[in-house]
């Protein structure tokens, strides 16, 4: 029980100094930082703050120039350090379990080489999986992309669900190829904006 009766003397004290270092701050004659900047007497605060730092003797230094480059600097650095995930990784994320590691890395290339190019949609769908699915005729691949490209034109996603690979006939994973590409091209189109 003593030790209580000493802290609550302590936290009494400290109580007590903190009221009169409040009493005193709010009785000083110092101008207190103006709390509505649209009163007339703000006016005169801030005019006063500004005068204490002036920054008409920097404006035509070449110390700020440099300043100014090594900071700029120092910031792009910053952001070179921060290594963006690459689409390949970011599908291996998304779908690694679900389809083939070399399937992903195709289809990842595939969308980076084709995504500058001034093609169609469709276009895009099926040449980014063409190199996989060399034994469907092109007007085939062309069937299992346009109901991605219209999706695609509405803004709307098409949620990719979890499969197992092996378990698909030639036809799903074909359409689950494209499906990848769908959102390959989307993750590139997003990243560039």
């Amino acid at each position: 029980m003593p030790h209580q009766s000493i802290r609550h003397q302590n936290n009494q004290e400290r109580l007590g100094n903190l009221e009169e270092e409040l009493m005193d701050t709010l009785l000083q004659d110092e101008p207190i930082y103006p709390w509505n900047p649209a009163e007339p007497e703000a006016d005169a605060y801030f005019e006063t703050v500004e005068s204490e730092f002036s920054l008409a003797d920097w404006l035509g230094s070449e110390e700020v120039t440099l300043r100014s480059q090594a900071f700029f600097g120092q910031l792009d650095r910053c952001w070179e350090s921060v290594k963006r995930p690459t689409l390949e990784t970011q599908l291996l994320a998304r779908f690694g379990r679900c389809a083939p590691r070399e399937w992903l890395a195709t289809i990842a290339q595939q969308a980076a080489t084709l995504l500058p190019a001034q093609l169609s949609p469709a276009d895009r769908l099926v040449q980014c999986v063409e190199p996989l699915l060399s034994q469907w005729a092109r007007d085939d691949l062309y069937i299992f992309a346009r109901p991605l490209v219209y999706a695609m034109r509405d803004g709307s996603t098409q949620e990719v669900e979890g499969v197992n690979w092996d378990e698909l006939s030639s036809v799903e994973q074909a359409r689950y190829s494209m499906k990848i590409a769908c959102y390959a091209l989307e993750t590139l189109k997003t990243g560039e904006e």
